[in-house]
């Protein structure tokens, strides 16, 4: 897969079928275009492959972080333990829900809460 550039992201979600709503969901955050790709990064209609991931641009400022600050709301309307992961230039997060006991395999990383906390840190920081 290519390097992502400077306001790009790609997301990815651990069950398939969430790609779409994951989509629907992204296009509401103002500032961001939201594309599928492929497994080899192909994006768009003309892509071999179903799509495994979404490609961000971020287009407006801060549209990336907006985007990440908005995922736990997704990850409360599903059902089963759906983890949603983001990788950028220079870091990789994946976001599960808060509930050990949900459905299905747990994964190792920051709960929604930590990830929130993390957040808040970081902008306080550079406040």
């Amino acid at each position: 897969m290519p390097p992502l550039s400077a306001g790009r992201a790609e997301v990815s979600v651990s069950d398939p079928g969430e790609l779409r709503p994951l989509r629907k969901h992204l296009r509401r955050v103002p500032g961001l275009e939201v594309e599928e790709t492929g497994t080899a990064g192909e994006t768009g209609a003309g892509a071999d492959r179903p799509a495994d991931a979404l490609r961000v641009l971020a287009v407006g400022r801060g549209a990336l972080g907006r985007a990440v600050r908005t995922l736990p709301a997704f990850l409360r309307t599903r059902r089963g333990a759906v983890t949603v992961t983001v990788r950028a230039r220079d870091w990789t997060v994946t976001l599960h829900p808060d509930d050990p006991t949900a459905d299905g395999p747990t994964t190792a990383g920051p709960t929604v809460t930590e990830l929130a906390a993390a957040l808040r840190a970081l902008r306080d920081a550079r406040a």
